[in-house]
């Protein structure tokens, strides 16, 4: 019975978690190249409240996602490195993403009115500098996930036919996403072509996985 509560725990997680991702990825301004910060700037001073909200409930989502695939993963019943591996890289992008969006929510704001009051070149340099750290951050956080995604995947063993489709989406769809990432980072024009379908499928992925071990079935 304790085993069920924890599983459901962790499956809910995931599943909140990835529901709250989502809005606060819709509500998040469209910045999506680290080397344009103007964008991101007319965005905050838009509308600095809508920015601090948004972030902190990413911060809230970030948390709750990475706890159940933190937790989701352990109930696997059996161990493998690649499991130790794909804890590890989730351990680490929670870390980074909780860097940046601290980081988001306590410069960034502070930088764009400072900016917007006192242009100068140097103001300038360091607004664009600080908002491309967090952007590039979080694009290797992602990155770190969706390689634990894959690692995660080749760790579940085939017991029928829905953890074979299971396995298969999260190894390659853990690929894919990895390489989008990439893609995304050398040619940042591509960005918003290219994570809403690279990334989607490992996202995707970890909803399947949060519903799964809900209802206690991963073996």
């Amino acid at each position: 019975m304790k085993n069920h509560k924890s599983l459901r725990l962790m499956g809910n997680a995931i599943l909140v978690g990835g529901f709250l991702i989502l809005v606060s990825t819709i509500l998040h301004p469209l910045t999506l190249d680290p080397w344009n910060g103007n964008h991101a700037l007319e965005r905050i001073n838009h509308s600095l409240s809508m920015w601090v909200w948004d972030h902190s409930l990413m911060m809230i989502a970030m948390l709750l996602w990475y706890f159940g695939l933190l937790g989701g993963s352990l109930f696997l019943k059996h161990s493998t490195p690649f499991i130790k591996i794909a804890n590890g890289l989730f351990i680490l992008s929670v870390t980074v993403w909780m860097v940046v969006l601290t980081a988001e929510l306590a410069s960034l704001p502070a930088l764009a009115i400072e900016v917007a009051e006192n242009p100068s070149r140097i103001m300038e340099i360091v607004w664009k500098s600080t908002f491309a750290f967090g952007l590039l951050g979080g694009y290797f956080a992602v990155l770190f996930t969706w390689i634990g995604i894959f690692l995660l995947s080749l760790s579940i063993k085939k017991t029928n036919k829905k953890f074979t489709v299971l396995k298969r989406i999260g190894v390659y769809g853990g690929l894919i996403g990895a390489l989008g990432i990439v893609i995304s980072i050398i040619y940042s024009e591509m960005a918003i072509l290219v994570l809403p379908i690279t990334s989607g499928i490992p996202f995707i992925w970890t909803l399947m996985f949060g519903w799964i071990i809900r209802k206690e079935i991963v073996s």
